[in-house]
């Protein structure tokens, strides 16, 4: 049978990796078509006969959502529901990815009736991680910390678990590490593209490349996911019948310790940093958020060099990467003064043999933006 992916939200790193997955590593005699959701055609980067784009807004109620969807994705056999909705308000932001996930999986369970997989991609906050420090390394089956009305990822796998009972589909939740690759469009996270421009910024200034966060989590062990190889370990797990109904891990098999990886990525840049930086601030008990100072602070008065540096380096046009790189992003991650790692051996039971090194990881993202021109 004629395999149908759809694959929402193109526009950000995961489902983009997803959408240049199947291009370059699927035949149309496997995987006949590939149902995107996107806001505009104009910033993908692989182009296929096999791809039909659909604009569609999932805040939307199930009933209208079927009538929008019943024909483009009648059809669809695996979903991988990659979309997001940001909301400044915490209660907000839960309540909105929560109906965003649900409004999504009740139209499409509705109207696709040959449904094999439907694939969520979580995200380590399911563990709270980003709260407080938890016991590490986190393992799927791990108990949930705190209020479930608190953390929408608990809400959503509860859904899609629930709504599965007794269907012919199966479902898979994969939660990565952070994950390196480029978004699309602006306003969704960049921060491969954020290190970029500080270590461009500190050496055009002859400024030494300090790494914007705390003594203890300087010292920590950290991992990543490379969004190539996520976007592969997705589609493995969701064509894998010993993997259905299963939760996963994910991250590059490999882990680092930012005081050792922080002047090697500055070094790619010709940017000044030492294994040996020293903290002026007292290094704080786990638990505590502190940061040396904030990028979003330090960038605020930076945008007047960073366009020198794209003039005279002779690529303008990378001008805007300035507006769409996450700063704030990078000020919530490097302001914990805790480490939390993942444990991918579920997933290694499970037959998973995929890894790439997390420094070769950066490098390699690196290279990209400048190719996409992106950076100088």
């Amino acid at each position: 049978m004629l395999k149908t992916a759809l694959i929402s939200d193109a526009e950000g790193i995961a489902g983009g990796a997803l959408l240049e997955y199947f291009v370059h590593n699927t035949k149309k005699d496997e995987w006949a078509r590939i149902v995107v959701t996107s806001s505009s055609t104009s910033h993908c980067r692989v182009h296929d006969d096999r791809i039909h784009f659909v604009d569609l807004d999932f805040s939307q109620r199930p009933g209208t959502l079927i009538e929008q969807m019943t024909r483009p994705f009648a059809d669809v056999t695996h979903a991988f529901f990659c979309s997001y909705v940001y909301k400044q308000d915490f209660e907000e932001l839960n309540k909105a990815n929560v109906a965003l996930f649900e409004n999504f999986l009740l139209a499409l369970t509705a109207i696709a009736s040959g449904l094999e997989n439907v694939t969520l991609l979580s995200s380590t906050k399911y563990y709270g991680s980003h709260i407080s420090p938890v016991p590490t390394p986190c393992r799927e089956d791990d108990p949930r910390r705190g209020d479930t009305a608190d953390n929408f990822h608990h809400a959503q796998e509860d859904f899609v678990t629930t709504l599965q009972m007794n269907q012919d589909w199966s479902w898979n939740v994969i939660r990565p590490e952070l994950i390196f690759g480029r978004a699309l469009v602006s306003g969704r996270s960049n921060v491969a593209l954020a290190l970029a421009i500080y270590f461009l910024i500190t050496r055009e200034v002859i400024e030494e490349a300090r790494m914007p966060t705390n003594e203890r989590l300087w010292n920590g062990v950290a991992a990543v996911s490379d969004a190539g190889l996520l976007a592969e370990f997705t589609v493995w797990a969701a064509t894998n019948a010993d993997c259905a109904n299963q939760a996963f891990n994910f991250s590059n098999g490999d882990h680092f310790v930012w005081r050792f990886a922080w002047p090697f990525l500055a070094n790619h840049f010709q940017a000044y940093s030492t294994p040996d930086q020293r903290f002026h601030k007292p290094e704080p008990k786990s638990g505590i958020l502190q940061q040396e100072f904030s990028l979003v602070e330090w960038t605020s008065d930076k945008k007047a060099i960073w366009d020198r540096i794209c003039a005279e380096s002779g690529v303008p046009e990378s001008r805007a990467s300035f507006e769409r790189a996450s700063w704030s992003e990078l000020d919530e991650m490097f302001q914990r003064s805790w480490s939390t790692s993942l444990s991918v051996n579920k997933a290694r039971r499970f037959g998973w043999n995929g890894f790439k090194d997390s420094l070769d990881c950066f490098v390699d993202e690196f290279k990209a933006l400048r190719q996409a021109k992106l950076l100088p």
